[in-house]
């Protein structure tokens, strides 16, 4: 039986905490850290439990920090296989 979350003793504003986090989670589980982070700085503005909007930006940024290095290196690799190209057909 899947685990179900009872909200009956949360207020209004956790209750939307809790989705605004739940929504990042399912962004970081399709990798779009982007995304992600929108929605976990929403439940950081609300002040409720910093940490954990605090962890789960901080992974995001790590992660996408970590792509950006991987496009920057296959952007230089591409450069310089054009430029190979380009001397050897010149």
């Amino acid at each position: 039986m899947a685990h179900q979350e009872t909200t009956e003793n949360l207020s209004k504003e956790q209750i939307t905490f809790n989705d605004y986090i739940r929504r990042g989670d399912d962004f970081v589980r399709i990798q779009i850290y982007r995304n992600a982070l929108e929605w976990y700085n929403l439940a950081l503005q609300m002040g409720i439990d910093n940490s954990i909007p605090k962890r789960k930006i901080s992974e995001c940024k790590e992660k996408i920090n970590g792509d950006n290095k991987i496009i920057a290196f296959v952007l230089f690799l591409a450069a310089i296989v054009l430029s190979v190209v380009f001397i050897v057909n010149h």
